[in-house]
């Protein structure tokens, strides 16, 4: 039975050659159809890849609607924290004091420091990896770590009465 204005292809009809078309080209057991045409491959290949990425959604698509009848799209429902920005710039501030003061160190103890808390460019090591890769002990890792934080404490709170004794 043919739908109004459709040609006949063979004895199915248009809509329904297109629709096996797409979705893979087979009618019956043993008989394939042809591409419609005007329908090529790539745009079937555009099709089958669309399926595929149907449940995906984008930052910016819409997601629902709030009271007033906005649109909320999922960038507006991730947002991101406010103290962000500031975090980050107070972290570089301090992360540049604490290299000044770890100069004032002696090379093992800036190498340890170094590794342990990742700066210049070296990755976060364990007290554990660093010893294995100083071919020291754990504990003697702990010691040159501790006593690096005391001269880095120390000379930050010397600054500081610096800083205290000029504004007198």
């Amino acid at each position: 039975m043919a739908i109004a204005g459709c040609r006949q292809a063979g004895s199915k009809s248009v809509p329904a050659v297109l629709a096996r078309a797409a979705v893979g080209g087979k009618w019956g057991a043993s008989h394939e159809f042809p591409p419609p045409a005007g329908i090529n491959g790539e745009v079937l290949m555009h099709l089958r890849a669309r399926k595929k990425n149907s449940r995906e959604v984008g930052l910016y698509d819409p997601i629902g609607v709030d009271r007033e009848g906005n649109e909320i799209s999922l960038l507006d429902v991730l947002g991101t924290d406010a103290d962000i920005v500031p975090d980050t710039v107070e972290l570089a501030v301090v992360m540049e004091w604490v290299r000044k003061f770890v100069l004032s160190l002696t090379r093992k103890e800036r190498l340890v420091i170094d590794l342990r808390f990742g700066l210049n460019g070296h990755p976060r090591l364990t007290q554990r990896d660093i010893a294995v890769k100083l071919g020291i002990s754990r504990s003697y890792v702990s010691r040159i770590e501790k006593r690096a934080v005391r001269k880095i404490l120390q000379e930050l709170s010397d600054g500081e009465a610096a800083q205290a004794d000029k504004k007198k």
